[in-house]
């Protein structure tokens, strides 16, 4: 069996992680660690493990100490703080970042992006990707990539590779549920906000998943050069080139927006339309079937 404990496991990343480790076969569970909801037990921070063996697992706290006594730690954590704690880890010890800190090559990508000091690049945890299973399968630190770049990798790295596609001049259209933005609360992500809504956020190529969907789409089509300046960045600053495809984007968000409810009012217009053609088809047809009985009915108005 292999030891494993997890940083970060109060978050929804974090808790779905756990999921899958209680399914896996050769994973032991030693530690899940959380900052602020320490000593809590697991079943009343994710309820969905509130009636499994691992309900009453308690919380610890986020330190080396416990989770050095791992073989393998997952680190679920906020962007920005794995790097940290993953340098007072034994060398030894084998993690996958769930997290940005490690997935990017371009230094200025990460500055422009994210912010900060690059901590530096893992192998990126996408087998998929050619050559990519291999790298995996050898390596101790993984940098687990991001949901957009995972869907979008796995879509266009086929044509990438073979050369089926401008990777200069692609535009995704992507959506997420709510808990993406994970459990913080928020305004914007209440269900009266949400329900039956969308709406656009980082639009036009500043989205920080960006240079690293650019990066996979880079290393499918085998280019060593866009893979080591990707994103549209130089010199750690977005280029006009972006700041014109996030005027586009805009607009183009903004053109959907409008024809999505151009295309709604006209269909509330027209289902209306039915529903009063409707009406009167079939006020006409019992005024008809009445008319017929007027004479032989005394009871033509208590019908009605």
């Amino acid at each position: 069996m292999t030891t494993v404990a997890v940083a970060g496991a109060s978050g929804y990343a974090g808790g779905e992680l756990l999921r899958y480790l209680a399914q896996h076969p050769t994973f032991d569970l030693i530690a899940a660690c959380a900052a602020g909801r320490a000593g809590e037990a697991l079943g009343a921070v994710h309820p969905q493990f509130a009636a499994t063996p691992w309900a009453d697992l308690i919380l610890d706290e986020t330190t080396p100490p416990v989770l050095g006594q791992a073989d393998l730690v997952f680190a679920a954590l906020p962007h920005g703080e794995s790097a940290a704690l993953v340098e007072q880890l034994p060398a030894e010890t084998f993690v996958v970042d769930l997290g940005a800190d490690f997935r990017l090559v371009s230094s200025d990508a990460w500055t422009a992006f994210y912010g900060g000091t690059h901590a530096g690049s893992w192998t990126y945890g996408l087998p998929e990707l050619p050559g990519a299973r291999s790298d995996v399968a050898a390596s101790t630190r993984v940098a687990n990539p991001g949901c957009y770049p995972t869907a979008v990798a796995l879509a266009l790295a086929p044509l990438a590779h073979a050369a089926a596609i401008d990777s200069t001049d692609i535009v995704v259209v992507a959506a997420s549920g709510t808990s993406g933005a994970g459990r913080k609360p928020s305004d914007s992500l209440l269900a009266t906000s949400v329900m039956g809504s969308m709406s656009a956020y980082k639009v036009g190529g500043i989205h920080q998943h960006t240079p690293e969907m650019e990066q996979s789409i880079a290393a499918a089509g085998g280019d060593s050069e866009r893979l080591r300046t990707c994103s549209g960045v130089e010199d750690g600053n977005l280029t006009n080139a972006t700041a014109v495809s996030k005027a586009t984007a805009v607009l183009k968000a903004t053109t959907v927006l409008k024809a999505t409810t151009v295309l709604k009012a006209t269909t509330v217009s027209k289902a209306t339309t039915v529903s009063k053609a409707t009406t009167v088809s079939k006020t006409t047809t019992n005024c008809v079937e009445s008319d017929d009985r007027v004479e032989s009915d005394d009871r033509v108005e208590s019908d009605d």
